[in-house]
């Protein structure tokens, strides 16, 4: 999480780490992603500024994507977030949304 702070408006940028387990399939394609599950302490030092939602995937051929600036304010919003992380991770990747979970 990256937090830029300037003149009363805060910045965030929710992307998911290096930590993320994968697990590739014979043909070395992603068949199973999980995302980190975002504290609640993340939660409440986000939800007085907004989120830019972010997916990047460094392999041989990269993506990087940004999404909408986004309030977070509660869990249902940072699912929200998340949620298009999966979905536009499943849609660059080839694969489909229920392959790409979120840690319980």
């Amino acid at each position: 999480m990256t937090n830029f702070h300037t003149t009363g408006v805060t910045l965030h940028v929710a992307q998911e780490g290096k930590s993320t387990p994968v697990r590739y399939d014979d043909n070395g394609k992603p068949n199973s992603i999980e995302l980190g599950k975002v504290s609640d302490g993340t939660i409440q030092m986000v939800k007085h500024g907004l989120v830019l939602p972010t997916v990047i995937w460094n392999a041989e051929d990269p993506i990087f994507v940004q999404g909408e600036l986004t309030r977070v304010e509660n869990r249902g919003d940072m699912e929200r977030v998340q949620n298009w992380q999966r979905e536009t991770l499943a849609k660059y990747l080839g694969i489909k949304v229920d392959q790409i979970t979120v840690a319980a």
